[in-house]
């Protein structure tokens, strides 16, 4: 874009229209700054995301990853020490670093959710007007399950930094029902988005040692149920390591407390495998996205979040990927306002090049553009017409 400040950093941050450029900052102000304003004093979750929109450093993946890092500090400060799985695994993937963009938003509006209802639970269980700021003292409410080496290196680069209480011992409780629908809320649609989805699922599947009744209650809710009853009524003896009449005896042998059999352990891998040969191809539905038209009157930042979910439903592409990101840079402008798609190809001569944030950036700035224009030319005809108006009723004699 034309009006930018580029930090040491690599961070890009374009000042609004109309505004003095700022000092540079240093990167731990920024994200200080950003995790005040953008986060914590914002009254929901949808204001946080549109904010989070307007804000093009966020695209940033070490932008999001020290903010994620930022929340589960609070978390851990703030809330008790026994977090709920979701939590732990967003930690996992965080620490890792594997994820990038996208990706780590995901995570973090997951982690925020979680929050927010956590938050929402204590205060109706306690009647408090502040729950954050209460330390809790209920172990039962989110029982921890094994957590592998993964998620709590003992030893190496990382393992001062782990908390102490993810290394608490393994608590053998069934899942809940509550809890799996829970996950089933944030798991990509399967019929849009069968590879998002497996990524997801297994996710939450592999780091588990699970029962038979976990396993059950786990694939029977969040896979397909058309997919998931293929599998039960077939034995599939070779792929699932048994049939299912040995799998039901060898948990039935199993005392309260112990570990599953090695049948039951390796069987949510192998389930894993089936359903991903199992599960549709991806659907593509170009029309769909092509005729995700800007609405009059909606503003760019709600419409980038309507074309964003049309194209990662029916275009069959990672937006993470360099091809992918074109693609969906080039059907957004488009589908946009044809004003300002105008002023952004005629002012803008890599807007072609420009990321998904970059690109709504520009979108926002141009749209204001031609609001202030309209505005100014709705004014001059006013006064023309009201100039017109006054000749007609006092002629020149």
């Amino acid at each position: 874009m034309k009006d930018e400040s580029s930090d040491d950093d690599g961070l890009t941050i374009s000042p609004p229209p109309g505004r003095p450029r700022r000092n540079k900052l240093t990167e731990e102000r920024k994200m200080n700054t950003m995790l005040h304003k953008y986060i914590l004093t914002q009254p929901s979750l949808e204001t946080i995301w549109q904010n989070f929109a307007q804000f093009q450093a966020v695209q940033q993946a070490d932008m999001i990853q020290r903010m994620c890092e930022i929340l589960m500090e609070k978390w851990d400060e703030n809330l008790d020490s026994n977090p709920p799985l979701q939590v732990l695994r967003i930690k996992q993937e965080v620490a890792t670093g594997y994820h990038q963009g996208k990706d780590l938003k995901d995570y973090l509006r997951q982690l925020l959710s979680y929050r927010k209802n956590y938050h929402h639970k204590r205060n109706k269980e306690t009647g408090s007007a502040s729950p954050s700021r209460i330390p809790s003292t209920d172990t039962t409410q989110h029982p921890l399950r094994e957590v592998p080496p993964s998620y709590v290196p003992a030893t190496g680069e990382g393992a001062a930094a782990v908390p102490a209480h993810w290394k608490q011992q393994f608590v053998y409780q069934q899942w809940d029902r509550t809890e799996v629908l829970a996950l089933k809320a944030h798991l990509p649609d399967p019929r849009k988005n069968p590879a998002g989805f497996y990524k997801e699922f297994s996710q939450i599947i592999s780091p588990q040692i699970l029962t038979l009744m976990d396993i059950k209650m786990l694939f029977g809710t969040l896979v397909p149920q058309d997919i998931w009853k293929t599998i039960i009524q077939k034995d599939y003896p070779v792929e699932l390591g048994g049939t299912w009449d040995q799998l039901d005896h060898e948990d039935q042998d199993r005392k309260p407390g112990d570990k599953p059999g090695a049948l039951i352990v390796a069987l949510p891998d192998r389930l894993l495998t089936l359903i991903q040969k199992s599960l549709p191809p991806r659907l593509v539905d170009w029309d769909r996205i092509d005729t995700c038209k800007q609405k009059k009157d909606e503003h760019i930042a709600d419409f980038f979040s309507r074309f964003e979910r049309a194209y990662t439903d029916f275009s069959g592409q990672d937006a993470s990927t360099e091809g992918g990101m074109r693609l969906f840079v080039d059907k957004f402008v488009n589908c946009m306002s044809p004003e300002v798609a105008l002023k952004i190809r005629l002012a803008e001569s890599t807007w072609s090049t420009s990321t998904p944030s970059q690109i709504l950036t520009m979108a926002q700035y141009y749209e204001n553009r031609v609001h202030e224009e309209k505005d100014k030319k709705d004014k001059q005809t006013k006064e023309l017409k009201t100039k017109v108006l006054v000749q007609q009723a006092y002629p020149l004699s």
